[in-house]
């Protein structure tokens, strides 16, 4: 699931984040069609949430709960790692689905490309 957010201020200059103007934990609490429960906890225990700032395009990769069903490697993190693990789930900027999809498709060739190379081998 892919969430962006964006702005809609008619201010020059940038506001400090507020809670007031956006509220990650509540935005994904509020999907009825998924369940973001792990996610929104994990943004909310490690801060992340208080530290988006909403006056900019942001791109964000939510995964829902069933994608920690087998993730025991994750549940076992020091917190700093997955403080890491979740800044890598967001893009700074505006990206289309359209943009999204061209993108995956032209990483996968590297990758297909790179797997008979062990200096890309993921």
């Amino acid at each position: 699931i892919i969430f962006i957010i964006s702005s809609s201020s008619s201010s020059s200059s940038p506001s400090p984040p507020s809670s007031s103007n956006f509220n990650l934990t509540q935005i994904l609490s509020n999907d009825p069609s998924h369940s973001f429960d792990i996610a929104s906890s994990e943004f909310q225990s490690l801060k992340i949430d208080s530290e988006i700032n909403p006056n900019g395009p942001l791109t964000i990769f939510v995964p829902e709960d069933s994608a920690f069903t087998n993730a025991a490697g994750y549940i076992v993190l020091p917190v700093e790692n997955k403080y890491f693990t979740w800044q890598c789930h967001m893009l700074c900027g505006y990206f289309s689905t359209s943009v999204l999809r061209q993108t995956a498709k032209d990483w996968l060739i590297a990758v297909v490309r790179g797997q008979n190379n062990s200096k890309y081998k993921m």
